[in-house]
C-alpha cells in the first residue's frame, strides 16, 4: 500500500467518528480500486456520519467501485454493508444497477427493499416501474412508502395515484 493510504487507513481505527469520518472523505479524494474495498467495508461503521461518507466517497470513485457495490448487495452477509451499496448504485445512477436493485426488492431484509427502491427512484429508470408497483403491497410500510416514493419521481405522480 502507498504511503498515502496507510495514514487514513490507521484513522480508521481512531474511535472519534469525526476522525474516521475525515479518514474516508481523505481515502475518497486519493480513489482508484485499491480503496473500494475498504470503503464498502466501512459501510458498516457503527455512526451513520461514517457510513454517509463512505457512499459519498464510492458514488466519488465511480466507475471502478460499480461492479463491488453490485457484488455486495447481491452476495453480502451484513445489513448496513448492503443498505450503504443499494445507497451508492442509486446516487450513481448507472443503468447497470437496475437489475440487481430490482432483485433486491425481494430481499427477505426488509431494510434492503427499502434502500433498494429508493435507489431505484434516484436512478428513475422506467423499466422498474412494474417492480416497484408490485412493491407497494410490501407488509413494511417504509418500504411501501419508498416504493411509492420512488414511483413518483419515476412516473411524476402524486402520491395520491398510488394509494389504495
Amino acid at each position: 500500500m502507498s504511503n498515502n493510504i496507510e495514514e487514513p487507513i490507521k484513522m480508521l481505527r481512531k474511535k472519534d467518528w469525526k476522525i474516521r469520518m475525515e479518514a474516508v472523505e481523505t481515502l475518497g479524494d486519493i480513489g482508484g480500486e485499491n480503496v473500494i474495498r475498504i470503503l464498502i467495508n466501512i459501510l458498516n461503521d457503527d455512526h451513520w456520519k461514517v457510513r454517509r461518507a463512505a457512499i459519498n466517497s464510492l458514488v466519488k470513485i465511480g466507475e471502478p467501485a460499480m461492479q463491488p457495490l453490485i457484488e455486495e448487495l447481491r452476495t453480502g452477509t451484513q445489513t448496513k454493508k448492503r443498505e450503504g451499496a443499494a445507497r451508492a448504485l442509486g446516487l450513481m445512477r448507472d443503468e447497470r444497477a437496475i437489475e440487481p436493485l430490482i432483485e433486491a426488492l425481494k430481499d427477505e431484509e426488509e431494510n434492503i427493499r427499502d434502500k433498494a427502491a429508493e435507489a431505484l427512484g434516484e436512478i428513475g429508470d422506467r423499466r422498474a416501474v412494474k417492480y416497484l408497483e408490485e412493491t407497494l403491497m410490501d407488509e413494511h410500510w417504509f418500504v411501501r412508502k419508498s416504493a411509492a416514493e420512488a414511483l413518483m419521481k419515476i412516473e411524476n405522480k402524486n402520491i395520491r395515484d398510488y394509494m389504495w
